[in-house]
């Protein structure tokens, strides 16, 4: 029997499912974006000095790059400095030729790293669960005074923060399309690609931690099969193509470049001791919540409110947050040594399920979410602005006397110190060499300068005995040219070898001395 539908009636209309995956951001929302998070970041990463030895030391390196022809090795006082790929000078250096200047250029690198996470994880959350997740999402992310500071902070570790949560973002994303049937192949050659520049940023923490977040994701959800989707030959060999030149130029150039890297700078750093900054199992808990404040507050309804989880694609994307936070917190707290810069890739997810919570606020919402928003903008300006006012250890005033008062060709010596920022504020553009006592076997015990160039010194031996001096008899001063120093304030053993220098100045614990130009009569 066929019953007809009433006039009065209105036909029935499609219901989309609550698991369909909404629109993706335009171009021009995306641009769009991207500026407003750009600039945000970017406000203050020109008032601050470089500080030492963290941002001086890779600005340096940059800065040499980028007054040389040599873009394939960084090179640390003209000897190859191999702790690191190269991305970050690579771009820090290109910085410096295109806006000139020093410290805004030298922050290039981590403000696109940051920029990039962002986006990517924006445009992910956008797609697998609603734009308003998204948009307070990357509200939370732009405010955390870490994330913010990261992003103006001259170092490796938000740029790679920033390829580990595009990888993630790309890899989740390719593992939820192929279970709608969709093909994913150019997410995941993307995906790869982003792996490939986390590994060139940093090394193998590009690529394994990202792989431990989906792993575990992948167990904790039972979408192990989901993980066949990355295993493809064309992404694997775009990987192989981008990471393995520089690696294999460096090997070949630098035997035992490997073993420095792989064995030095990887195994005994996460297992060994003897680095910088060591604290116990605790540490990253602790600073976790204060990296993210007032964000990190609103993870303590999680335990007792969790959000509702009746749409499959909100749950994915709550599963894959909560475990790509705890797999990073928990993979950088077993080493002795923890920089706070490590634990930068856990503010991606904390801000999702910061902000997760923050919406499911019933009551004064509008108020809470403008005073939370409020406060972390407050808190981000306040980090940044409180940390360059207070900072004295500088050698900007010194680096510019400096250049204002040599002429060309003057030699300048570093003694018993080795100050990163001089370089760039001085303009200089040849390796100094560093007087000091290069035998005592003790020296190497400690992670700072003298361990650095003395592990530079073993890829280059011939510029090794030019550089790292004894004596101030094995300095080579041409004649009518005079000598400047730069020694630590506080150094009282070298009074007597000054004797015959003019103090001219002295700035945050160095003094410069100068010696008069040599008589080209004289032996």
């Amino acid at each position: 029997m066929i019953v007809d539908t009433p006039p009065s009636q209105p036909a029935a209309v499609p219901v989309p499912s609550a698991n369909a995956t909404a629109a993706p951001a335009g171009l021009g929302e995306t641009l769009l974006a991207t500026s407003l998070v750009l600039a945000w970041l970017a406000a203050l990463a020109g008032v601050r000095a470089l500080t030492s030895p963290e941002e001086a030391r890779y600005a340096g390196v940059a800065w040499a790059m980028a007054r040389s022809a040599d873009w394939l090795t960084p090179m640390l006082d003209g000897m190859p400095f191999l702790d690191k790929p190269p991305l970050f000078y690579w771009l820090t250096a290109a910085s410096f030729d295109l806006f000139g200047g020093v410290q805004w250029p030298a922050r290039a690198a981590p403000l696109l790293g940051a920029t990039l996470g962002a986006i990517s994880v924006w445009r992910f959350v956008q797609r697998r669960a609603g734009r308003r997740r998204a948009r307070w999402t990357l509200l939370a992310l732009a405010t955390s005074p870490l994330f913010f500071g990261g992003a103006q902070f001259a170092n490796t570790d938000m740029l790679v923060a920033g390829c580990i949560a595009l990888t993630i973002a790309l890899a989740a994303e390719s593992m939820l399309q192929a279970e709608e049937g969709a093909s994913p192949r150019r997410r995941v050659v993307f995906a790869w690609l982003a792996a490939a520049l986390g590994v060139l940023a940093k090394g193998l923490i590009g690529w394994v931690l990202p792989a431990l977040v989906v792993l575990a994701w992948a167990l904790a959800t039972r979408r192990t099969r989901s993980l066949r989707v990355l295993v493809s030959l064309p992404a694997i060999a775009s990987f192989s193509l981008v990471v393995a030149p520089w690696f294999i130029a460096q090997e070949w150039i630098h035997p035992g470049f490997m073993r420095h890297f792989l064995f030095h700078h990887h195994l005994e750093r996460f297992a060994g001791t003897g680095f910088n900054n060591v604290r116990g199992w605790w540490f990253y808990l602790v600073l976790i919540p204060l990296a993210a404040f007032p964000w990190s507050l609103w993870l303590l309804r999680w335990p007792w409110r969790r959000p509702p989880s009746d749409d499959a694609n909100v749950s994915a994307v709550r599963a894959l947050m909560a475990t790509w936070l705890a797999v990073v917190a928990l993979f950088f707290s077993i080493p002795q040594s923890k920089p706070i810069g490590y634990i930068m890739p856990v503010l991606f997810p904390l801000s999702f399920l910061a902000a997760e919570q923050l919406l499911a606020v019933t009551r004064w919402r509008p108020a809470l979410s403008a005073a939370t928003l409020g406060v972390g903008a407050l808190a981000s300006l306040g980090y940044v602005f409180i940390s360059g006012v207070t900072y004295d250890h500088d050698q900007t005033v010194l680096g510019r006397t400096l250049a204002s008062l040599r002429h060309a060709g003057d030699p300048v010596v570093f003694v018993d110190a080795y100050y990163y920022d001089l370089p760039i504020y001085a303009r200089l553009d040849r390796p100094l060499p560093i007087l000091g006592d290069w035998s005592d076997p003790g020296f190497s015990k400690e992670d700072d300068w003298r361990r650095e160039l003395s592990e530079a010194a073993a890829f280059a031996p011939a510029q090794a005995k030019t550089l790292l001096v004894e004596r101030w008899g094995d300095l080579a001063t041409p004649c009518g040219h005079a000598l400047w120093a730069v020694v630590p304030a506080a150094d009282e053993r070298r009074r007597s070898e000054l004797a015959a220098a003019v103090r001219i100045f002295e700035s945050n614990g160095a003094v410069l001395w100068r010696f008069p130009a040599r008589d080209c009569a004289a032996p």
